[in-house]
């Protein structure tokens, strides 16, 4: 019966998933007890730039949404991950000057909350 319950609650986890627009996952096996990277979100994170400055910057790229703010790890912003064009404009962005690092979100299935950590 707690095994069924475990079930029940990850799947939940993943249609909360897909209602807030999030279809991409990148996991083939899509095991709901393993992280899943979101292939159209990702972190740019700054040691430098203040918050408005990250979105100025950002918000030169048209092709990106800023989805929201974190004190620590900077701009989650999402995007079309099949655009190639989209992928160069990220690839440009993480060379801009004052951008620490950019990495895709991560979804923690097993907890049902969120890990930021990189791969």
């Amino acid at each position: 019966m707690n095994t069924k319950m475990i079930v029940i609650l990850h799947l939940f986890c993943f249609l909360n998933l897909s209602a807030m627009g999030i279809n991409s996952i990148s996991n083939e096996n899509k095991n709901l007890n393993e992280p899943m990277v979101i292939e159209n979100e990702s972190w740019v994170t700054t040691q430098v730039l203040s918050e408005k400055e990250l979105k100025i910057l950002i918000e030169k790229y048209q092709d990106f949404k800023i989805v929201k703010f974190d004190s620590f790890y900077g701009a989650l912003i999402k995007y079309d991950h099949k655009d190639k064009n989209v992928i160069e404009k990220l690839e440009q962005l993480k060379q801009e000057p004052g951008i620490y690092r950019v990495f895709n979100k991560v979804q923690e299935f097993k907890n049902s909350f969120e890990v930021y950590t990189p791969q």
